[in-house]
């Protein structure tokens, strides 16, 4: 197994666990190793009231391969290949924040700082939840899994791995996480 391949399956995974964990109904996992691609498929996410959580998974896998590839950063690059799809989606999702937390009369300076403070909040809460131990050898547990499944997981197949595992203290974390974003309000 390659670094890359590896790194693609943490990624993957990530977005997956995450998910899972706060409640989303994941379907699958797949990773294509030649297209250096994974996806995972969700039939139910989170309710527009759940921000947070949606703005936890949406990072989750970028995150997570920055911490098995030392050097590379989704704040340095944010539109490089690897994550450019979760980037567009948190960017969509702090876009759509921005207006909910009130920035009525605000100049575009005004959104533009209050955007990346959301985006810096986001980035911080994304990694403190995933540097929990607990979660971070459930997403390991999990990529390990994907890999040795021919590089697909059904949504079966990931819930079973994960709830197999001790889940307490990620779900605490996450959950902590998402509430933090959710009740997040700008520095004025």
């Amino acid at each position: 197994m390659t670094t890359a391949i590896r790194a693609l399956a943490v990624h993957e995974t990530a977005h997956a666990v995450v998910g899972h964990l706060l409640g989303a109904t994941i379907l699958n996992v797949t990773l294509n190793a030649k297209l250096r691609d994974g996806t995972t498929v969700i039939a139910q996410g989170f309710a527009p009231q759940k921000w947070g959580e949606s703005v936890l998974m949406a990072l989750a896998g970028g995150t997570a391969q920055r911490m098995v590839e030392p050097g590379r950063s989704m704040l340095d690059d944010p539109h490089h290949p690897d994550w450019a799809n979760d980037t567009e989606k948190a960017e969509m999702l702090y876009s759509s924040r921005v207006g909910v937390i009130g920035t009525e009369g605000a100049s575009d300076v005004e959104e533009d700082r209050l955007f990346a403070e959301l985006e810096c909040a986001a980035h911080r809460a994304t990694a403190a939840a995933l540097c929990t131990s607990e979660l971070w050898l459930i997403i390991e547990a999990v990529a390990d899994r994907l890999i040795n499944n021919c590089c697909r997981l059904s949504g079966e197949e990931l819930a079973r791995t994960t709830d197999a595992m001790p889940t307490e203290r990620a779900r605490v974390a996450l959950k902590a996480a998402a509430c933090s974003l959710n009740n997040y309000r700008p520095n004025t």
